[in-house]
């Protein structure tokens, strides 16, 4: 079992096995990959090969402003969207108007 911070993003099984995992710890962000079976052993001589990246708190508000650019860039829902998001994840956002 994962803990709330911890989230499957994709995995494949079989013969050639690969898990992909996205990880919020008190340092930052992180993408951590593991894969498993014969091609691993072939390429690397061992069976196990594990990667990822992370991304420290102080980076976050870049890769945030990053994200949401690529998702949203042309999407005139783009407020209500992020909007319905920060909801859905309990993240303080201030929704504003003015007329």
């Amino acid at each position: 079992m994962t803990a709330p911070e911890d989230l499957l993003l994709a995995e494949l099984t079989g013969e050639e096995q690969s898990t992909i995992y996205l990880r919020l710890t008190a340092h930052g962000l992180g993408v951590d990959g593991q894969d498993l079976g014969p091609s691993v052993r072939r390429i690397w001589d061992d069976g196990d090969y594990e990667y990822g990246i992370r991304v420290a708190n102080a980076d976050l508000p870049r890769l945030a402003f990053a994200l949401i650019a690529r998702h949203y860039r042309g999407n005139l829902q783009a407020v209500s969207e992020l909007k319905r998001l920060a909801t859905e994840h309990g993240i303080a956002a201030n929704f504003w108007t003015y007329s």
